[in-house]
This record gives structure tokens, C-alpha cells and sequence, in this order.
């Protein structure tokens, strides 16, 4: 089963846009992918071409890190609604998958080498950079609800409200996702969670539409990434009042 509930809402939304003819064209395309006796499904059922989609997820064609055979399809059929919303999915497992390597990073569980967030290594050395120089403001930030608040979904609901009613600016979003970070790290068990699980989290939460929609409007991580790396202002007093 798919591990993100980004992508698995996705899925389900993309498999019942797609007319009769599309779906015929799915299955031609799944064919090589996917074993031939697998293909033989009844193209009327949404059920069955969302197998057709676990069974490229569950075999490594579709992952956190690579959506691509979903955009080239939709490409070949021009659906361009739905890759635009592809498009808004790819981006929220991108930034979670920044915030998962960040939590792991800075806790060196995977010192080697990012397996997630990839091509966004820069962003996630620069999340920790600056949380070197911002320990007791990060300190205050969390053990203040910490002490408040003895629930953890508690705790990142009111961060979820705080992101959602601020005036999101690129260091903004930077410090969002560092301060989102380093709650994750401070109440869940960091060492036992699977390359994924921290993804699949951040996903689920209000925070991660409102910065994925935001980022999406002003470019998105690749024409933007530059921009985090040099704001290197903290403004995590302002998120959290």
C-alpha cells in the first residue's frame, strides 16, 4: 500500500478522472512495467487501475523520489489539470522529504548520504547550518508548548494554525520547516522510523498544504532553492507568536 496519503488521495483522484480510452492507454503504457497476466483487469473499475498503481509503487516504478512515469503519461494524454496537481503532490513529498533528511541529519541516523530528498541536500544542510546558531530560540519554541500541551498531535495542530495564519515570505518558509523539524525530532522515535514515515506525517498536516501551495505560486524548491540558501534570517519568533 502506498505510504504517502498525499499520494495514495492522488491516486484515487487521478484513476476517476480518467475516461475509458485513457485507462486503455494506462494499461498500454503499464505494459512491460507490469507482468502481462497483472494488465488483465476490467478498465470500468477504479479499483482495479489503482491496483494497477500499487503495483508500481510496491515494485519501485513509482516511489517518494520518483514520480516521473505518472507525468510522462499524463503528458502523452494532455492532461494538463491533473498533472498540475501531480505537480502540487510531487512538491509536498519533496518538502517533507527535506524535513525527514533534516530530522535525521542533524540526529545522525544517515550521515552518509540523503536516500530522500536528493537533488535538495543544499536545503536540508542549510536548515542545519542555521539551527546552529539558533539553539535557544529553538529551545524556547518547543519546550514552552511542550510544557503546555501534553499531546503531540496538539502541539503541531497549533503549529499547523500559526503557519496557516502567517505572512509566508521564503525565510519564512525556511524557518517553518526548520522549527516543523525540530518538533518532529523532539517527540517521536527518530532511530525506529523507515525512510518514509516522517514524509507521510508531514503530508497529512494543514502546514504542508499551506507551504506546498505557497511555494507553488512563487516557483516552487528548484527555481527558488538559491533564495532559502541565502536568507539567512531566522524569523521563528514571528511564526510562533
Amino acid at each position: 500500500m502506498f505510504k504517502s496519503l498525499a499520494f495514495k488521495e492522488f491516486a484515487i483522484q487521478f484513476v476517476k478522472s480518467l475516461s475509458l480510452d485513457e485507462r486503455e492507454v494506462f494499461r498500454f503504457w503499464c505494459s512491460g512495467i507490469i507482468p502481462g497476466s497483472k494488465l488483465d483487469v476490467n478498465l470500468s473499475y477504479d479499483g482495479e487501475i489503482l491496483r494497477l498503481i500499487e503495483f508500481l509503487w510496491n515494485d519501485d516504478k513509482l516511489s517518494f523520489t520518483d514520480l516521473s512515469l505518472l507525468r510522462r503519461f499524463l503528458l502523452s494524454v494532455s492532461r494538463c489539470d491533473t498533472l498540475e496537481e501531480l505537480e502540487r503532490v510531487e512538491l509536498k513529498i519533496a518538502v517533507g522529504s527535506i524535513v525527514e533528511d533534516y530530522i535525521e541529519s542533524v540526529n545522525d541516523f544517515r550521515p552518509v548520504q540523503m536516500k530522500l530528498a536528493g537533488e535538495y541536500t543544499n536545503i536540508v544542510e542549510f536548515l542545519a547550518t542555521i539551527r546552529e546558531g539558533n539553539q535557544e530560540l529553538i529551545s524556547s519554541i518547543i519546550e514552552v508548548p511542550s510544557r503546555e500541551v501534553n499531546d503531540n498531535d496538539k502541539i503541531l495542530e497549533n503549529l499547523d494554525s500559526a503557519i496557516l495564519d502567517s505572512q509566508l515570505s521564503w525565510s519564512r518558509v525556511a524557518s517553518s520547516l526548520l522549527i516543523m523539524g525540530e518538533l518532529y525530532a523532539s517527540f517521536r522515535s527518530v532511530h525506529l522510523a523507515e525512510n518514509g514515515d516522517y514524509v507521510s506525517m508531514f503530508s497529512e498536516s494543514g502546514a504542508s498544504e499551506c507551504l506546498t501551495v505557497w511555494m507553488l505560486e512563487n516557483g516552487g524548491l528548484v527555481s527558488k532553492a538559491c533564495i532559502i540558501i541565502f536568507h539567512s534570517v531566522l524569523y521563528t519568533a514571528a511564526i510562533c507568536d
